[in-house]
């Protein structure tokens, strides 16, 4: 993943999240939960619990349902890493969570980004260039 399109506050705790992914289960877990609440922080979703952060970033268009269900088991399973003495849920959990804040990550800022570029390209391609291209 491009981590420099992250703004600092969300590279910083999914850095975390990265140096703790094959020490410690659930602080990795916990990390990943806190590079969401950045995202809510840097999107002005600033009020209330995680679950209503996440909701209205729902609400605005910044995550799509299915985006918002996945950022629901992220937080879901960090809490459960801060609050349950004993968290085993394995290696490959770790992964899918990981996965899904990717994804989450990507969606936001990546893709933004990625499409802004390809349209400040496109943008730059001469008149006759885009009839030739038709």
């Amino acid at each position: 993943m491009n981590l420099f399109a992250l703004p600092k506050s969300v590279k910083s705790a999914y850095e975390s999240a990265l140096k703790v992914n094959k020490i410690d289960e659930a602080s990795c877990l916990f990390s990943l939960r806190r590079t969401l609440e950045m995202v809510c922080k840097d999107k002005g979703a600033t009020k209330g619990m995680l679950h209503h952060k996440l909701n209205h970033l729902q609400q605005e268009g910044i995550l799509p349902p299915l985006m918002g269900d996945i950022s629901t088991v992220i937080k879901d399973l960090g809490n459960m890493a801060a609050h349950e003495e004993e968290l085993i849920l394995g290696g490959f959990m770790v992964e899918k969570v990981f996965n899904f804040t990717n994804k989450v990550l990507e969606y936001v800022y990546i893709l933004p980004n990625e499409m802004k570029r390809v349209q400040q390209e496109l943008e730059a391609v001469s008149p006759k260039e885009k009839a030739e291209s038709k």
